[in-house]
């Protein structure tokens, strides 16, 4: 059988994800061990030429990181992997590409980072100037409802001022 190195990747991001929600910042070794497989997974893939099938294989990388960091309460670090992430995908319609998917996607990474930015860093102007933006660019090529989503967080954070 030919190597799976998306299956294996999601797996060992699920097991750092699992390890660093569990333990807080005492399973961050062992979350950040099983994050270096799967980007050595990752390097191999892109080595080989391999094309997943959603959103590459370091996109899912830099979001986990992101979110095992948080977990661990290292929100600097989670920020910087969070906005890689957002970065890797590319803002809705950039390249001329409007994916539903990778809208959700990008609003994702826009979301945590906002969470991570308000709330733990507890830089509320930053997290709602980020959040702006992407609302005003999401209106701008028709994702309402990903719009809703940030306007939601926004509104929370302003509330928190």
């Amino acid at each position: 059988r030919a190597p799976r190195p998306e299956p294996l990747s999601n797996g060992l991001r699920e097991l750092a994800r699992l390890q660093a929600k569990a333990q807080g910042s005492e399973g961050l070794e062992q979350a950040l061990a099983y994050l270096a497989t799967a980007a050595r997974v990752a390097e191999e893939a892109r080595a080989a030429a391999f094309e997943p099938q959603g959103r590459s294989l370091e996109t899912a990388l830099a979001y986990e990181y992101g979110r095992v960091y948080t977990y661990a309460g290292q929100y600097e670090d989670a920020l910087a992997s969070l906005e890689e992430a957002a970065a890797l995908l590319g803002e809705p319609g950039a390249d001329g590409n409007n994916d539903e998917d990778r809208a959700g996607e990008w609003t994702e990474c826009v979301r945590l980072s906002a969470v991570v930015e308000g709330f733990y860093l507890e830089r509320r102007s930053a997290a709602l100037a980020r959040l702006d933006k992407a609302i005003s660019l999401l209106a701008s090529q028709g994702h309402s409802d990903l719009q809703e989503q940030l306007s939601s967080l926004a509104a929370q954070l302003r509330e928190e001022e």
